[in-house]
């Protein structure tokens, strides 16, 4: 009975040491840090690569915008006898060619074309935005797949430990040297572990595939490193929300509000008429009563629009255009808002979490160490039970676990910030 009750020792005590020799083992193979996942997302990740089409094609809008339309050739005939279609019989019948050129209104087209390099910006800010938030995404991804990979190790390790326990209590039971309530206890916290197991490798899986998408890569080769990269300090209350207006994305709606301005601008030049101008050469194949080809003729003509009627036509497209206007100076103005409330919360809880660590370190988990540690030699001396002392086991299983959760939320937090501290500009991505 004293062997057994000593393997079940030396087993709580090889299984302490195996956790922190797990602690210090070396990373894998070829293990992907959150950096090395971030670049290569931003290398590969189809979203960047629509935005930069994007990009493009507002580009070439921009060039064309502003231009004149495009002149219009005119060739025909005129005054030609129906009884005939003779064109050298009557000095009337012409064979023309004409070009003709319109002109919107004055100032339109420069409004048009800076509305236009405004869209631009536009593109490119929400390109900036896509690659800080693909970012963001990545990094919590990664920060998932690692607190699973942590807590997997953590419940690996001591599912092994109880089944063990499980074992040397049958066996103390078989010889009747522990009770029946013993046994099934243990097999019960086992049991109980395992199942946490099952669930934590169900959530393992998920966070492989969620991650291997971002990159693009196949899941069955997906390795993260073993190492929590070091915070960034977040930036201050007041400099986190005095940069938000240069947040990519509030400069994407800046870009846009300005974008319909420009187009408010060009709707008010519509009061003003627009032009056409139109020359044409007439070619003259008939003879006079002296047998000298009659002259060609010559014609140009300038016509203007009249905007009579504006009340059913640049009236409702002037308020049209005012309206879209300003409805995304509220759009902008909404935006900046809620960033600011979550900049605000993630302030707060990045404090509040600190706290929960800074008590969880110093404190309880302390505690529970020094009380696993005091079981231990009070289950050695029989003075404590194996339920007790799988209590105070399973105590220190779920500081652990909170532990990791901590951090994790920690750095999550501090993703969160960072994305919302982003004042990245598009000239250094554009080209990408």
């Amino acid at each position: 009975m004293s062997s057994l009750h000593h393997w079940a020792v030396t087993a709580v005590t090889t299984l302490l040491l195996h956790s922190a020799a797990v602690a210090a083992a070396p990373e894998n193979a070829s293990p992907l840090s959150m950096d090395a996942a971030e670049s290569l997302a931003i290398t590969r990740h189809p979203e960047l690569r629509e935005r930069a089409a994007l990009i493009a094609a507002a580009r070439a809008n921009a060039r064309a915008s502003g231009e004149l339309p495009d002149p219009q050739v005119a060739l025909g005939v005129q005054n030609v006898p129906v009884d005939s279609f003779a064109f050298n019989r009557d000095g009337m019948t012409m064979t023309t060619v004409g070009v003709a050129q319109s002109f919107p209104p004055l100032g339109q087209r420069a409004l048009l074309k800076h509305s236009a390099e405004a869209e631009t910006g536009v593109a490119e800010a929400e390109r900036a935005d896509a690659r800080a938030r693909i970012r963001r995404d990545v990094r919590l991804a990664w920060l998932d797949l690692f607190y699973l990979d942590r807590a997997l190790e953590v419940t690996r390790e001591n599912a092994a430990f109880v089944t063990q326990m499980v074992a040397a209590e049958t066996a103390r039971y078989q010889v009747g040297a522990a009770e029946q309530t013993a046994v099934l206890g243990s097999g019960l916290e086992r049991d109980e572990l395992l199942d946490q197991q099952e669930d934590l490798a169900a959530q393992h899986a998920k966070a492989v595939s969620d991650l291997a998408r971002l990159l693009d890569v196949d899941a069955a080769q997906l390795q993260i490193s073993g190492q929590l990269p070091p915070m960034t300090s977040p930036p201050g209350m007041q400099a986190l929300l005095q940069g938000l207006a240069k947040h990519p994305e509030i400069q994407a709606l800046d870009d846009a509000h300005n974008a319909a301005a420009y187009q408010t601008a060009a709707a008010r030049r519509a009061y003003y008429p627009e032009f056409n101008v139109q020359a044409s050469y007439g070619y003259r194949a008939a003879y006079d009563n002296g047998g000298a080809k009659l002259p060609d003729m010559v014609s140009a003509q300038v016509t203007m629009s009249l905007p009579l009627f504006p009340d059913k036509r640049q009236d409702a497209r002037l308020q049209e255009r005012a309206a879209r206007e300003q409805a995304a100076l509220y759009r902008r103005d909404d935006t900046l808002l809620i960033l600011r409330a979550s900049a605000e919360a993630r302030l707060a809880e990045q404090q509040r979490l600190n706290a929960r660590l800074q008590l969880l370190e110093t404190s309880r988990f302390p505690k529970a160490e020094q009380a696993v540690q005091a079981g231990l030699a009070a289950y050695t001396a029989h003075r404590l039970s194996l339920a007790d002392l799988l209590g105070l086991l399973h105590q220190r299983h779920q500081y652990s676990l909170t532990e990791w959760r901590l951090k994790i939320d920690l750095a999550r937090n501090a993703a969160d910030l960072d994305y919302l501290a982003d004042t990245s500009g598009e000239s250094s991505d554009a080209s990408n």
